[in-house]
């Protein structure tokens, strides 16, 4: 079967670049989430957004000042939403089709304030899924950069209602807790029924764990490998609605948009 191999990297930290630099070393894609100003951290500047653009990968959405959106009124929410919109597309000088929800934090009104700003998709922080989304606006992940505990672990399942998620996660993985191994798991697990694995992060958290030597040895493992198609978060979604509406003999034939 075939599976699709997606990644994406959030809170636009100049950090980004290695991920970029590495990405680029296996022909990986890579969609980043950039907000355009960030209190807690540094943020790239806009001329550092629009040179990873031009290095081939796809910019998305995070917010104006990478705000909980849930904890704000709506009329603020939705000037974060289309604001970093307007921006990015200004720096980059192309359409912006990805968001991302700050700390993962969403509800229906979001999601219908995010569809509405003319994003084809937005991305949460639930992770654990193969499958493919039900809802492109609240598009789960299979797998963070970072290593939670057992119980963590188990209680996101649980919040996140994935039964056949934890059911693997219990009998198959074994309640590991490593992100190396669940990821390399997870994959193996995506590649036997044709789903999808992406795997997300934030470069400044890799580089506070010290984990680029774990995340170059991911990419190694995932990359260049037949019956995949690598896509970045806008590209996936793409293929997915043609999925739906081509000839299963026909879709899989296809290129990537």
């Amino acid at each position: 079967m075939t599976c699709i191999v997606t990644t994406s990297w959030d809170d636009g930290h100049p950090l980004d670049f290695r991920v970029a630099e590495l990405l680029n070393k296996y022909d990986l894609p890579g969609t980043f989430y950039v907000p355009l100003e960030n209190p807690e951290r540094p943020v790239m500047t806009r001329s550092q957004i629009k040179q990873l653009a031009e290095a081939g990968f796809e910019i998305g959405g995070h917010t104006l000042t990478h705000t909980t959106l849930t904890a704000i009124s709506l009329t603020q929410a939705e000037q974060e939403i289309l604001g970093c919109k307007r921006i990015l597309q200004d720096c980059v000088g192309e359409a912006i089709q990805m968001f991302c929800y700050p700390g993962g934090h969403y509800n229906k009104i979001l999601l219908d304030k995010v569809q509405k700003a003319g994003y084809i998709g937005a991305r949460t922080a639930a992770r654990f899924q193969t499958a493919l989304p039900s809802n492109f606006y609240r598009i789960m992940t299979t797998q963070q950069a970072f290593s939670f505990p057992i119980k963590k672990n188990l209680l996101h399942l649980l919040r996140t209602c994935n039964g056949r998620a934890l059911h693997w996660y219990i009998l198959s993985a074994r309640l590991e807790c490593n992100w190396v191994e669940l990821s390399i798991g997870l994959f193996r697990k995506a590649l036997e029924t044709g789903g999808v694995w992406h795997l997300w992060g934030h470069s400044w958290e890799i580089d506070s764990t010290k984990q680029w030597e774990a995340l170059e040895e991911i990419f190694k493992a995932v990359a260049n490998q037949r019956n995949i198609l690598y896509l970045t978060n806008s590209q996936f979604i793409n293929h997915v609605n043609a999925r739906n509406s081509t000839p299963k003999s026909d879709f899989w034939s296809k290129t990537p948009d």
